[in-house]
């Protein structure tokens, strides 16, 4: 378990480079093995024993899903860009959201890789207005699994995500407001 002041040091080292102008885009933190290693603890910690898996939008969070999903010793369910129609219909789950640009999107999974019943954690290296972990849940739920909680090395306190941070529902070792202003860590 990450104690504070170890979480402490890591928020500031991830904040270190949201501060260069770099929100969103948390790349550069991922060259750093020891720092990764101290985060995905952190954001695995609360789900230990409780998630059956972990699934994560492509692309940068296919790199943190599936850190995570080594960390807890389960499987990784890569949550494809749907612009890709590689699936065939019938095993083919599709959800449409609006990015934080503005644009339509979708993603697409094969219903067969959640097992009915299972318990899933979802990943991303940042929440912004949620859209993308709300069409992710709602792929989830269709595939007859359930989503045990989200995590996240950064997300923004919006209207949808204050009440889920508050309840530890949504993980994430940054928490931001929406002017890009650190917020308190939620306590564990």
């Amino acid at each position: 378990m990450t104690g504070s002041s170890e979480k402490e040091k890591l928020q500031e080292f991830v904040l270190s480079y949201l501060k260069k102008g770099k929100k969103r885009d948390l790349c550069p933190i991922y060259k750093y093995p020891e720092w990764m290693k101290q985060i995905v603890a952190c954001l695995a910690d609360p789900f230990r024993g409780i998630a059956d898996y972990v699934a994560a939008p492509e692309s940068i969070g296919f790199i943190l899903g599936s850190m995570i999903a080594g960390e807890l010793g389960v499987g990784f369910i890569p949550i494809r860009n749907a612009s890709l129609s590689y699936l065939e219909d019938d095993d083919r789950i599709v959800a449409k959201y609006i990015d934080h640009n503005d644009r339509v999107k979708s993603l697409q999974v094969r219903k067969s890789n959640f097992p009915p019943g299972s318990r899933i954690l979802l990943a991303d290296d940042w929440i912004d207005t949620a859209a993308t972990m709300q069409a992710c849940s709602t792929i989830v739920e269709e595939a007859e699994a359930t989503v045990c909680g989200i995590v996240s090395i950064g997300a923004v306190a919006s209207d949808y995500t204050k009440e889920k941070l508050e309840s530890g529902y949504i993980h994430s070792l940054l928490i931001m407001d929406q002017s890009g202003e650190c917020l308190k860590e939620r306590k564990s």
